[in-house]
Formats: C-alpha cells, structure tokens, sequence
C-alpha cells in the first residue's frame, strides 16, 4: 500500500513538475526502464489483438494498462525524487523505494570514487558501509564521523562534489 501511494504521489508530481531541485541517478536506468514501457506498450496491443474471448481481453488489457501505469510511476519516481542537499544535510534516494537522510555533523568527508557491485540490489549493508546502488555501481562515497561509509550514485559526481564542497570540506579519507 506504501509503494501504492508513493507511485500514485510521484506520477502526479511528474506531470505537474513539481518535485525538489537536486542531484538527479537516473542515466544508468533511464533506457532500460523506457524499454519495459514500449516493449510492456507493444505487449497490450498484441494481446489485445490475438485474444479470441472478449472477457478474458478485457482482463488482459486492465491489467496490462495497470502494469504500464506502475512502470510510468516507477520511472516518475526516479524522476521527482533527486538526492538532495540542504542546510540540515544530504537526503539520499532511491526513487520512492529508498529514502537515507544523513546530517551534516554526522559526516567527515567526501569523495568522488566509481565502484560496482556484483549484488543486484538497490541498497546493500555490509557492516558499516550501507551503499544505495543505481544499475550495480555508486560514485560518491560519504566518510561518516563513526567511520561508516555510505556509497550512492549520482548522474554528475563531480558537481555533487562541487555542492558538497560549499558544505563540507572534501579531503581524502584517512589511510588513502
């Protein structure tokens, strides 16, 4: 019912361009994602047309158009939820599945790295190193003051950095 809302909220957002100015992660997933939603389009339109029995179609199609609505919310939900920076901190986002607020105080430094992992998940912990993944790879890494490290991905890292700078002083983390 969460994921429900949440789509329903970022496909209104969407296409009334409202949303927070920010830090968008969607290159890596955008072609794949409108990919589903042609191929998921053609699909409907096929299925609509070689179903003989019209009670069966009428199935096919609500749930085939219902399909295609959650993809555009899903994609809407990368689109209108960036990583944001404000004075408080940074708000880290994975479309509308995952949401990390970290506070500037708990932070100690910044830096501008591409790693890949081979887990097919959208936020992996390993011990204290908590990485939100966009398409198997993150390019910014956060030092925390307790010595955790939080990977995430950002289409331009390097002005994320930049953004980071006026807020934090990026240096290289110890033993680097």
């Amino acid at each position: 019912m969460a994921y429900e809302s949440r789509m329903w909220l970022s496909l209104y957002r969407w296409i009334r361009r409202q949303g927070p100015s920010g830090y968008t992660y969607i290159k890596p997933l955008n072609a794949v994602l409108w990919a589903f939603i042609i191929v998921s389009a053609v699909e409907t339109v096929a299925l609509h047309l070689i179903l003989p029995w019209k009670i069966v179609r009428i199935i096919v199609d609500v749930l085939s158009v219902y399909g295609l609505v959650w993809m555009f919310g899903i994609l809407a939900g990368y689109k209108v939820n960036p990583h944001t920076i404000d004075g408080d901190g940074i708000r880290l986002r994975q479309g509308f599945f995952v949401e990390e607020f970290v506070p500037w105080d708990a932070l100690s430094t910044a830096r501008v790295g591409k790693r890949y992992h081979s887990e097919n998940k959208m936020r992996l912990v390993d011990g204290q190193t908590v990485s939100l993944v966009v398409s198997g790879q993150t390019n910014v890494e956060l030092h925390t003051a307790d010595g955790g490290l939080i990977r995430f991905y950002a289409d331009e890292p390097d002005a994320f950095a930049a953004a980071l700078e006026r807020e934090l002083p990026l240096r290289p983390p110890s033993g680097s």
